[in-house]
This record gives structure tokens, C-alpha cells and sequence, in this order.
């Protein structure tokens, strides 16, 4: 629970865009929908995406890329 005007900051594994990261992401999703304990039940998603934007204001969002995985950074505000 958020108190008035607290930050919400979250990171995760997200979807690559392009080059290693892209194929990572789809090997990562491929591995997740047959054997989902094998990769801890995680798989890239985008937490912009599951952020309702009438309830939330994103400050700050960011794709950052190490060794071939894409993680998403985002700062977000209550409406």
C-alpha cells in the first residue's frame, strides 16, 4: 500500500526487442510454456502493460539488457 504521493518502483524480466535479447526472450517463453518449474515459474512480460493507466502515472521506464536478458525498470504514481 502506497501512502500519498508514494513511488511505486518495480523491475522484471521483460521481452528483448532485437539482437540476443529477442531471441533469449523467446527461448526463455518457449522453455516457460512447456516446463515452467525449469525457468521458476518466470517469464518476460512488459509491467507497463499490467498497469491500469487511468489508476497510475509512469514517471520513468527503462529496457536495460545484461548478457542477453532484457529487464524492465518502471517508477509509476497513483492518479
Amino acid at each position: 500500500m502506497l501512502g500519498p504521493g508514494g513511488l511505486l518502483c518495480a523491475t522484471g524480466l521483460t521481452t528483448g526487442e532485437r539482437g540476443l535479447a529477442r531471441f533469449v526472450s523467446r527461448a526463455w517463453k518457449g522453455v516457460w510454456a512447456r516446463w515452467p518449474a525449469l525457468v521458476g515459474g518466470c517469464r518476460p512480460i512488459r509491467l507497463v502493460d499490467a498497469l491500469d493507466s487511468s489508476q497510475w502515472v509512469v514517471s520513468y521506464q527503462r529496457t536495460v539488457v545484461a548478457w542477453g536478458i532484457a529487464s524492465e525498470i518502471l517508477i509509476a504514481t497513483r492518479r
